[in-house]
């Protein structure tokens, strides 16, 4: 275990996994949510978005690089 968190405490390292869980709690209660008023997500849509992000509206690997 100590080579995994290094030279930070153990305790630091329960808290902060504490932390991330909490989070993905919150966004689980978002989504059921957001599902229970719209209803479910649109999983083909999803990855679609996702195919986006990765790789541009042009279909570069970087949007942020300029066409030439």
């Amino acid at each position: 275990m100590q080579a995994r968190i290094g030279s930070a405490s153990f305790s630091a390292y329960v808290s902060k996994a504490l932390a991330r869980q909490v989070e993905r709690d919150n966004l689980r209660e978002i989504v059921a949510a957001a599902e229970s008023q719209h209803g479910p997500v649109d999983r083909a849509g999803v990855e679609g978005k996702r195919a986006l992000l990765r790789t541009g509206p042009e279909g570069r690997s970087d949007s942020r690089t300029p066409a030439v």
